[in-house]
């Protein structure tokens, strides 16, 4: 790029050429490959979804979490579970969910709300924000990366951070966090279990067989047919409620990501 432009994150040309020359273990790991890469790119202008695992589960954790400064030393500031982490447990999760996590603790998620973070999965929780910011996409900034990973509030509703809420259960089945929890002097860690709620829409499956014959199986909007050649069609159309929805067309019906906020 021409002086004084250099952020250039990625040769994507290249990194396809890569891909392309690679062998993987499954569909789904090649997936994963694509859309990290994709991503790495830092632009929202470019994107990579594949339906077919894209918009099967998103996977939880009880514990949103925020950067919260000390009290009266607003400088010194933490990684902390947010204060209000088990009240918008009950209120997201049924009381299913907070049985599995309440034994596999040992105690109730309200003794953890508002404990500062030490380490997650053995590593500086600081550290663990920058590799997530690297392959997050969606945005140039780094800054503004680093702040998805943490939960926010919105005007129509609560978002979790993708800490909390992530597409696919991609990170196996538990998450060790060091921490102290508040009004306590030790460190101690847990390992809290991920737990995922499949989409709706989802066509059901007990199998692989069964996943790619209902979820992934190509049809005519998803293989074969540029869908600039609809917009053409429709364009100039002032018919109301004309354009792409259909029952075949995956953009009639976007998934919901990780960076949405939770819905009841």
């Amino acid at each position: 790029m021409p002086e004084p432009f250099e952020d250039v994150t990625i040769d994507i040309r290249g990194e396809l050429r890569r891909i392309k020359q690679s062998t993987y273990s499954s569909d789904f790991e090649l997936h994963q490959e694509i859309s990290r890469t994709v991503k790495r790119l830092g632009d929202g202008h470019a994107g990579y979804a594949n339906y077919c695992y894209d918009s099967l589960f998103i996977t939880y954790l009880p514990f949103p979490l925020a950067v919260l400064a000390q009290p009266g030393n607003e400088e010194f500031q933490n990684i902390h579970i947010v204060p209000e982490a088990s009240e918008i447990a009950a209120k997201e999760f049924g009381g299913g969910a907070l049985k599995i996590w309440h034994s596999a603790l040992g105690r109730s998620l309200s003794d953890f709300d508002g404990a500062r973070i030490i380490l997650i999965n053995g590593k500086n929780p600081r550290d663990v924000v920058d590799a997530y910011a690297a392959v997050s996409g969606s945005y140039q900034s780094k800054t503004t990366r680093q702040n998805g990973f943490f939960s926010s509030y919105q005007t129509r509703g609560y978002r979790m951070g993708d800490f909390a809420q992530s597409a696919l259960p991609i990170r196996g089945d538990t998450i060790s966090l060091t921490l102290v929890r508040n009004g306590a002097n030790t460190e101690e860690t847990y390992d809290v279990p991920y737990l995922s709620r499949k989409e709706s829409g989802v066509g059901s499956f007990t199998n692989a067989k069964e996943l790619w014959a209902n979820n992934c199986r190509a049809t005519r909007s998803t293989n074969g047919a540029p869908l600039i050649r609809r917009i053409s069609q429709t364009k100039g159309k002032a018919t109301a409620g004309a354009g792409l929805a259909s029952p075949d067309d995956p953009y009639s019906t976007p998934a919901r990501f990780q960076r949405d906020p939770i819905m009841p």
